[in-house]
C-alpha cells in the first residue's frame, strides 16, 4: 500500500515553507560568495564596456557595407541602441558613423577591431565555466578561437538584427519588394 502523507497544520506548513525558503537563500549566497560571481560581474561589466565601441563600429561598418544607405542603417542603430541602453547618445553614434563613411578601412583594421572584442567573449566563457562547473580546460589557442567564434556570432547576430531593423521600417522595404518579381 502506498504511504499516505500527513496532512500538517497551516503553522508547520508555513514554518516548512519559510525554512526551506531561508534554506535557498543561504545557500545561494553561499555560493554566490564561493564562486567569486562578484568579481565575475564586474569583469563582465569592465570588458563590456570596452568592446561595445568597437562591437558598434563593425556593425555600422558592415551595415553601410552592405545596404549602402547610412541614413537608414544610422536610424536603424539609434533605434536599436536606444532600446538595448536607454541612455545612450545619438553622438556617439553619429561619430562612429563618421568613422565608417571614411574609406581607411582595410582588413587589418577590421581583424584588429574583431580581436578588441575577444576578451569580453573569453571573460563570458571563464563566467559560464566557474558557474557550470567545466571541468575541461582548453589551451590557449583554441580558446582564443572558440572567443572568436562567439565574437562573430554576437557580430551576425547584431548585423542581422539592426539589418532587420532597416528593412521593416520602410524605407529599404519598398526596394526589396521591387526586386522580386510576384511583387
Amino acid at each position: 500500500t502506498p504511504i499516505q502523507p500527513i496532512e500538517a497544520s497551516w503553522p508547520e506548513r508555513l514554518r516548512l515553507a519559510w525554512a526551506a525558503s531561508f534554506l535557498v537563500l543561504r545557500e545561494a549566497l553561499r555560493a554566490f560568495i564561493q564562486n567569486h560571481n562578484l568579481e565575475k560581474a564586474a569583469t563582465l561589466a569592465y570588458y563590456g564596456s570596452l568592446s561595445l565601441m568597437p562591437l558598434l563600429l563593425l556593425v555600422i561598418f558592415l551595415l553601410g557595407f552592405v545596404m549602402q544607405s547610412s541614413e537608414a542603417v544610422l536610424e536603424a542603430m539609434n533605434n536599436l541602441m536606444t532600446r538595448l541602453f536607454p541612455s545612450f547618445s545619438g553622438g556617439i553614434l553619429q561619430d562612429l558613423m563618421s568613422l565608417s563613411r571614411s574609406k581607411k578601412w582595410g582588413l587589418i583594421g577590421f581583424l584588429i577591431l574583431l580581436w578588441s572584442v575577444t576578451p569580453f567573449a573569453g571573460a563570458i566563457r571563464s563566467a559560464l565555466s566557474v558557474v557550470f562547473r567545466a571541468q575541461s580546460r582548453l589551451n590557449a589557442a583554441l580558446a582564443k578561437m572558440l572567443d572568436l567564434a562567439a565574437v562573430l556570432a554576437l557580430l551576425a547576430l547584431l548585423v542581422f538584427l539592426a539589418g532587420s531593423r532597416v528593412l521593416l521600417t520602410g524605407r529599404l522595404l519598398s526596394q526589396a519588394l521591387a526586386v522580386l518579381p510576384f511583387f
